[in-house]
């Protein structure tokens, strides 16, 4: 097959992603020894609640309506927290979470992610069954 897109573009891509996101690990801990990421991917991070708090306050973590290149923004609902995670691959993992009206969204109503697979067909219990099995 003939590739149509320059491969510059992807490199660039994943290179300023790190970079965006050597900053924010730099913000909470200059030395870079501090684990302040659950899961991260080019478009996305799951970031420890403290740490998020302390980028909040910081300025980096903005709404959806503010967001712009090169700053954070939450893509659970209504500014949630994640309370519960299992990530079991990239771009697999599963998640619960509380929003800011205190609304749990647990087992079935998590968010549960799994690339090239529709989120109608996800089930909680397929990523605590595969867990077990590992």
């Amino acid at each position: 097959s003939r590739i149509t897109k320059p491969s510059q573009l992807g490199a660039f891509i994943l290179s300023y992603s790190r970079e965006i996101m050597l900053n924010y690990m730099k913000v909470i801990d200059p030395t870079l020894k501090t684990h302040i990421f659950t899961y991260t991917d080019t478009d996305s991070l799951h970031i420890l609640g403290k740490y998020a708090t302390i980028l909040k306050k910081k300025g980096y973590i903005k709404s959806k309506e503010k967001s712009s290149l090169g700053f954070l923004c939450s893509d659970i609902d209504n500014e949630g927290v994640i309370i519960n995670e299992l990530n079991l691959a990239p771009k697999v993992y599963m998640y619960e979470y509380i929003d800011n009206n205190n609304k749990l969204y647990l087992k079935d109503n998590s968010t549960k992610k799994c690339k090239g697979i529709p989120k109608k067909c996800l089930k909680y219990n397929m990523y605590y069954n595969y867990k077990e099995k590992i």
